[in-house]
């Protein structure tokens, strides 16, 4: 089977596996609107699949641009979920956007999109990545399901809970880019165009206490991806198992 069949083949399951959970609302008042899920896993793949998780405002195609390449070297299947909302943004807690205005659950979304994944690719062993409002999120998956998740890997992120996470004892790598002016390494007490505040990230560990949390600051680099970033995660993954 070909990789566009299964993402496409994916797509559809998903979407009718996941009926209204997580869905938003059409527009005039319509009825919910399932997000879409884009799956790609390399002709000879392993058990092991990675949840990519886009930022604010991003795509699950910009993902797969991203990282394809690398699940294709390293044979891992990688999952792509859609953020809801017309800002496209993901509910972590104090941010971001509509969907933490409106408490959208999406935890209980990636447990679906997850599962889908388990049930009709194989994949057995799951862990996250994520940028931005994405890496948000996937700190807060982590903590609300620590048995589920052995490593998170994030970029130019920060954590977004409002309340310290004890539960959690995997493995995080956060790499931020020192000149990040969308979430400032350092932090800050209220972010306008976010609507929340930012915890510095050196104080992150502090906030996973039981968790092995490397966070790396990064010169000369801004708010994105690292270029490095798909092989990154994937080593220190590896590093765990």
């Amino acid at each position: 089977m070909s990789h566009r069949t299964i993402s496409a083949l994916l797509l559809a399951v998903t979407m009718a596996a996941l009926g209204t959970v997580g869905a938003h609302p059409a527009a005039a008042g319509g009825p919910p609107r399932p997000r879409s899920v884009i799956v790609h896993q390399p002709a000879r793949h392993g058990p092991v699949g990675v949840v990519v998780l886009h930022g604010l405002g991003g795509s699950p195609e910009r993902q797969a641009q991203v990282w394809n390449a690398t699940a294709d070297r390293y044979g891992f299947t990688a999952i792509y979920p859609s953020a809801a909302g017309p800002d496209r943004s993901w509910n972590a807690g104090q941010c971001c956007g509509t969907s933490a205005r409106v408490h959208r659950d999406d935890v209980g979304y990636l447990d679906r999109v997850i599962s889908v994944a388990r049930a009709r690719y194989g994949v057995r062993t799951v862990y996250l990545a994520g940028f931005s409002n994405g890496g948000m999120l996937a700190y807060a998956y982590a903590c609300a399901r620590p048995w589920a998740i052995p490593a998170v890997y994030i970029a130019a992120s920060t954590y977004t809970r409002g309340r310290p996470c004890p539960g959690y004892t995997g493995r995080a790598l956060h790499e931020h880019g020192q000149l990040d002016q969308i979430i400032p390494p350092g932090g800050m007490a209220f972010a306008p165009h976010l609507g929340c505040p930012l915890l510095p990230v050196l104080a992150i560990p502090g906030q996973l206490s039981n968790a092995q949390v490397t966070v790396r600051i990064l010169p000369g680099r801004g708010h994105s991806w690292m270029v490095t970033s798909p092989a990154t995660a994937w080593a220190f993954f590896g590093a765990g198992r």
